[in-house]
């Protein structure tokens, strides 16, 4: 197919011998061809570090680099700065992506003048059978007001996650990754939208997601969820800055989301504790601007936690 650019593809790699020749090799199986693979070990302890660099030995555009452990986002902000891409695209090492990825998302990104194109994903186990078909995401091109009400939909984990998508590499450093953080794609992902002005997006199924029960965004802890609330408090002011008064329940609604989850675990301990003090805080302001209803429960623990808690100790809940 004609030449579009070199796509960069970034694969933050940790423990993951059991999953990473898969992924990688989808990868390498891609119908568009102008591709590089930056595959950033992160300090694997098993055999994942020899296994990239058996691929980086055997494949001229496969690119290792082995670096002491500092997380994933450090790992795929690391990849993007070194890209020799036009565009990028990030890939968890324990997930896969289906032949045509690269090529229809990249056809999308060019065809509606875009820096960002979108598209749907399955979930699969590890005999990479499909469990779950997400087809949440449709064939259309929005801005980012339109793509902010949809986050507040139902699945719409799908318009916020940093795989299953391309970036123009511009884009993609303008907006890094937080570091330090879980749910790392809802700290960025307003801001890539906001930056790009237009998304496209195709209904295809190209990305496949691999449920992981060992990788941390799997594992709800009082810490992870608390990340998730702080970013979608971040998004609630962004949106009050811009003055998008018609964005501001659906921002709620992401916010009372994350609280719904984040008050069902309690603190364990006094780090945890402070942590939860800091995003209740977060949550009564958006409670209070938010325009929008908010349960009994919403109220109660955002006003009196410790009463809270002590009410569900009482009732064995």
């Amino acid at each position: 197919m004609e030449n579009k650019g070199l796509v960069s593809v970034v694969i933050p790699v940790y423990n993951v011998q059991k999953y990473l020749e898969c992924c990688i090799d989808s990868i390498l199986n891609q119908t568009y061809k102008e591709v590089e693979i930056i595959l950033v070990d992160d300090g694997s302890k098993d055999e994942s570090g020899a296994i990239c660099d058996r691929y980086g030995e055997k494949y001229e555009n496969v690119r290792v680099y082995h670096r002491e452990n500092a997380g994933v986002s450090a790992s795929r902000n690391f990849g993007t700065e070194i890209s020799k891409g036009k565009y990028i695209a990030f890939v968890d090492s324990d997930d896969y992506v289906e032949p045509g990825y690269i090529e229809k998302l990249l056809n999308a990104i060019v065809s509606n003048n875009t820096e960002i194109a979108l598209c749907n994903y399955n979930k699969v186990n590890d005999d990479n059978e499909v469990i779950h078909e997400l087809d949440v995401v449709k064939d259309e091109v929005l801005d980012a007001k339109e793509i902010l009400k949809k986050c507040a939909e139902e699945h719409g984990f799908s318009y916020i996650v940093c795989w299953a998508r391309l970036y123009s590499v511009e884009l993609a450093k303008k907006v890094p990754f937080r570091t330090g953080k879980v749910c790392e794609d809802e700290f960025m992902a307003f801001d890539l939208f906001k930056n790009s002005k237009r998304i496209a997006c195709i209904s295809d199924r190209l990305y496949d997601y691999r449920k992981n029960s060992s990788s941390i965004t799997s594992r709800n802890t009082s810490i992870s969820l608390a990340d998730c609330l702080e970013a979608t408090y971040e998004r609630f002011k962004a949106v009050e800055k811009e003055g998008w008064e018609d964005c501001i329940p659906a921002a709620y609604k992401c916010g009372r989301d994350a609280f719904e989850k984040l008050k069902t675990i309690k603190p364990r301990n006094a780090k945890e504790r402070e942590r939860y003090k800091e995003t209740v805080e977060m949550f009564r302001y958006m409670l209070k601007k938010g325009k929008a209803s908010a349960g009994f429960t919403d109220r109660l623990v955002a006003v009196a936690p410790k009463l809270y808690f002590g009410m569900k100790r009482m009732l064995g809940k």
